[in-house]
């Protein structure tokens, strides 16, 4: 049984933030009691992974730029907005 289905809200809970597939996300809101708002987004964590072998000379500065302040480029308003740089 995979975590979703198991998955319960607490007594007394008010609202469900879910960012995730659509399908589990309407699973999800599905195991709400009635009236209990929730938001449901796609999108997630977004990596950009830089390896020790990247020629960043080569690389256009826009590019490296944005993957430096991609995670608090517009403060994380955006879904596609990158939240983790790996090196």
């Amino acid at each position: 049984m995979s975590l979703p289905s198991r998955w319960r809200p607490l007594p007394g809970s008010q609202f469900l933030n879910f960012i995730g597939s659509s399908q589990v996300g309407r699973h999800l809101r599905s195991k709400l009691p009635p009236g209990t708002r929730c938001a449901l987004e796609h999108g997630g964590g977004a990596p950009v992974i830089i390896d020790r072998d990247a020629d960043l000379d080569t690389v256009g500065h826009g590019e490296v730029e944005i993957a430096i302040n991609g995670p608090i480029h517009r403060r994380g308003a955006l879904v596609l907005t990158l939240a983790i740089v790996l090196l």
